[in-house]
């Protein structure tokens, strides 16, 4: 029997909190191709001194990586049925908007009963929350700028050809050191309004790279856009 600590809700009755979930596993034989578990949960931990377990079964996985139980209630004509969804959350946050967290579940049916007893796997996916992530939209804008000069020279060029003239201008006449400075100093306040989470994510996400801790997932492509603008900020001081 394995036990761990997890997060539980209750959907139908708005019930959500810490729980104490029991892994039993079954195995008859070491020869057994597929053993069987069941669950007990424990949602009154930590509060009670002595856990009152209910025994739930698998239901299945759902789309947010949510263990899915439905109880097995010991008097089905006195007690209802209740779905219930675990999970054990590992990561960081900043209140309720910014947020990056694993969340994981352990599942044993279909292991054969050497796994069962030997191994423990945790299975699940990163759940990534920003409120303040449309900031970096600005990128959309620089984008658009660049697309526009570069139209603008394919015309040119183009006319140029027709009248018998071979011209290739430069695509980048019009971006000043001002407007680069512009850019670095737009994304720096981007950052300010974003409360600095994207580069908190980013310094996370490197520290467990070198550390080797567990992977955390972030939208690295952004945040190498903004070092990119920054940094040619800098160059053109």
């Amino acid at each position: 029997m394995s036990m761990s600590v997890q997060d539980y809700e209750v959907r139908d009755h708005s019930k959500q909190g810490p729980a104490l979930l029991g892994m039993l596993t079954l195995v008859e034989s070491m020869q057994d191709k597929n053993v069987k578990q069941f669950y007990m949960v424990a949602p009154t931990y930590p509060y009670q001194r002595d856990p009152d377990f209910e025994l739930y079964e698998f239901v299945g996985i759902s789309d947010e990586s949510f263990l899915e139980l439905r109880s097995i209630p010991t008097d089905p004509l006195l007690e209802p049925v209740k779905n219930l969804i675990t999970a054990r959350k590992r990561g960081f946050y900043d209140g309720e908007s910014q947020s990056n967290v694993r969340v994981m579940y352990s599942v044993l049916d279909g292991v054969n009963a050497t796994n069962a007893l030997t191994r423990w796997e945790w299975i699940g996916e990163a759940v990534t929350v920003d409120s303040w992530a449309w900031v970096h939209w600005i990128h959309c804008y620089f984008a658009i700028q660049t697309i526009y000069s570069l139209i603008v020279l394919f015309l040119v060029m183009y006319h140029k050809f027709r009248s018998g003239k071979i011209w290739i201008g430069d695509p980048f006449a019009s971006v000043s050191t001002a407007s680069i400075l512009m850019r670095g100093i737009l994304v720096l306040l981007s950052w300010v309004i974003d409360n600095f989470w994207s580069i908190n994510e980013y310094a996370m996400s490197r520290a467990a790279m070198i550390t080797g801790s567990q992977t955390v997932r972030i939208h690295k492509e952004v945040m190498h856009a903004d070092i990119m603008v920054v940094f040619l900020s800098l160059t053109g001081i």
